[in-house]
Order: structure tokens, then C-alpha cells, then sequence
């Protein structure tokens, strides 16, 4: 839809993950050029006051320099459910929907916000809450590049493998309904770690808890972000920040209240201005950042380290992962080779 918007004239506001896999994400970029549009992705903490603020003051040498990130992501989630095939509502443009994603038979369970946890359609938490805490730990790494190696692992735990007795559904986020420990037919993990490695030997950590868990930080973040330099850490929780020094444990310094920022305002600044530069998460910093998502599903599902080249941003002897760099679309929705 971005490529088509760009080849209309368009300029595009597109939620993250920017991409569904690596390849198109390519693609966006070059649309977004060739035509001369301005396309933002929807990494809103990019827009923070205080989160721009934290940036500015660890790329300044707030706590030395960086030499590891961490991005959190521990959102507790029951199962989805099962459910069997059926008919899709009347209303209900399923062909449309489907898009790209190859043609299977309607399932109330990998429809509307549940496509997150199939692969066809999503990339599970990973790429669901990760791409903004990816694009942080990214961000405040100052990595303007892909990392060179990528290992993850983890699965899918906690629930049911028989259908037992049923949990009483309760409505959650996206309005669907959850059911405890029951069986779920999702394929994405729910558990998942990935440790990654650039050029200059940074790392970068990236931790999806789905079941119960602790957490992290000075008083317990489920979703954010800690970096650590040689002088000290910061955390990052939400649109609020604090630094420690060394093995202090009070922080000396920090943010001063709540002050959000306003990531589509950014946006129209930047058609306003007509310079790529004026938007805070231009597609190039949001193909990076979602890659990063993408990265760490292909090392999952292929059960093993990668080493990645990011100028062809192909895999090093690895065809079946560089597989997974992309899809077999189905007409019409079709990307195409050459935008």
C-alpha cells in the first residue's frame, strides 16, 4: 500500500512494522525516493520530548560511551483460542484483508488483530510491541547501519496442548477475547530473546516475555528500554528517563515530568517544509528498526545464528534464511521487483 500510495503521488504516514519482511521494506525506501515522497512511520517515542531528550543527553556522553542496549518487551497474554474455519461477515472484504498473505479459509482467530501471531500475516510480539523499543535501543546506539550477526530463540509456552476444560473469555487490547491456558492455534513465540552484534562489536538485546514475569529497570519496566556505557546506565520507561552513575543507585539525572510530543504533527511539519529531514522517523530509520524485528524472526525459525550483510542485506551461506527475506506474493498484491 506505501509503494502504491508513492506511485499515486501520495505522501505516506505507515504504522510500524514499516514492513512485513526485509525485501519490501527495501522497496519502500526506493519508492519513497524515486517519486519524491515523504513517508513517516509510525514510531511515535521518536516524537517524545523526554525520549529526544535521553537520546540527546547519552549521545553526549551522559553515561560514557555505549557499548550495549536492551529493549523490553513483557506483556502477559493468555491464549487466543481455537476456532474452526467458517465464513467471513458479510461486511467483510476478506480478499482485500488477505492482501498479499497467500489464500487460506477465513478464521475468526487469524483475523482482526490476531493476524499478529501467523506468520503470514504478522511477526508476533517481536514485531508487534518490538519495533518501538528496537528503535530506541537502535536509536541510542547511534547505529545508522544493520548489525552483522543476529541469534534468537524461544517458543511458544504456557498454554494447553489438549483443548480441556474452557477458560471464560475476557475482552482484552484489539477487542478480542483471551482464554487463560487454553489451547491457541498462534504460531509466533511468546517467548523470545535475540542478541545482536555490529561491526564494532556494540550489542543490542532484544527480550519478548508473554507469559508471567519479573522486570527490569530501577522500578520494574515491562516495556522500554536500558542502555549501558562505561561510566553508567539509563532506562527508559515509557516518555520518562533516568541515568545512574556507575554503581549509584539514585539517579543524577533525568527527565522533569510527563512531556509527550505529537509524531503526526511531525509529520505534516515535514510536508509543511518539504524536507526529509524535519520527520523524526523518516522510512530509512524505520526499515532499520523494523528490520531488526524481521532479523531476529529469521534466526528463530531457522534455529541458528546468521551473520548478515548489510549493504546486499543478504545472508552470509544461508538460502534458507535468506528466504524468509521475502515472500511469494499473491496476485494482485504484488510488490514489485522495480518501483
Amino acid at each position: 500500500a506505501a509503494v502504491l500510495a508513492c506511485q499515486a503521488g501520495k505522501h505516506v504516514y505507515v504504522e510500524k512494522p514499516a514492513s512485513h519482511n526485509i525485501w519490501e521494506g527495501r522497496r519502500m525506501i526506493e519508492a519513497a525516493r524515486k517519486y519524491g515522497r515523504h513517508m513517516q512511520v509510525g514510531l511515535n517515542n521518536r516524537s517524545s520530548v523526554n525520549v529526544r531528550e535521553a537520546i540527546a543527553f547519552m549521545h553526549g556522553g551522559g553515561i560514557g560511551a555505549l557499548y550495549m542496549a536492551r529493549a523490553l518487551c513483557f506483556k502477559a497474554r493468555d491464549s487466543y483460542g481455537m476456532s474452526s474455519d467458517s465464513e467471513p461477515p458479510a461486511t467483510f472484504h476478506y480478499d482485500r484483508w488477505l492482501g498479499p498473505a497467500p489464500s487460506r479459509p477465513y478464521n475468526e482467530k487469524r483475523s482482526h488483530y490476531n493476524w499478529h501471531w501467523y506468520w503470514d500475516t504478522g511477526n508476533g510480539d517481536t514485531g508487534n510491541t518490538g519495533p518501538h523499543q528496537l528503535d530506541l535501543a537502535r536509536w541510542g546506539l547511534a547505529k545508522d547501519e544493520h548489525p552483522v550477526s543476529v541469534y534468537s530463540a524461544g517458543g511458544l509456552y504456557g498454554f494447553r496442548e489438549d483443548t480441556g476444560a474452557p477458560t471464560p473469555g475476557k475482552r482484552v487490547y484489539g477487542d478480542v477475547d483471551t482464554y487463560g491456558h487454553d489451547k491457541t492455534s498462534q504460531e509466533t513465540p511468546n517467548t523470545q530473546t535475540a542478541t545482536y552484534k555490529y561491526a564494532d562489536g556494540t550489542l543490542l538485546e532484544m527480550e519478548t516475555r508473554g507469559r508471567y514475569t519479573n522486570h527490569e529497570g530501577s522500578q520494574g519496566q515491562e516495556v522500554g528500554n536500558l542502555f549501558f556505557g562505561a561510566e553508567g546506565w539509563l532506562e527508559i520507561s515509557g516518555s520518562t528517563w533516568k541515568a545512574f552513575r556507575r554503581r549509584e543507585r539514585e539517579p543524577f539525572a533525568g527527565s522533569k515530568g510527563e512531556r509527550e510530543g505529537n509524531h503526526w504533527g511531525n509529520f505534516l511539519e515535514g510536508l509543511r517544509a518539504d524536507k526529509r529531514e524535519v520527520l523524526h522517523a523518516d522510512i530509512h530509520e524505520g526499515h532499520l528498526s523494523t528490520s531488526l524485528c524481521h532479523l531476529a524472526n529469521i534466526s528463530y525459525r531457522v534455529g541458528r545464528s546468521l551473520t548478515f550483510v548489510g549493504q546486499t542485506e543478504r545472508f552470509v551461506d544461508a538460502p534458507d534464511a535468506d528466504a524468509l527475506l521475502t515472500r511469494t506474493y499473491r496476485a494482485p498484491y504484488i510488490v514489485p521487483e522495480t518501483v
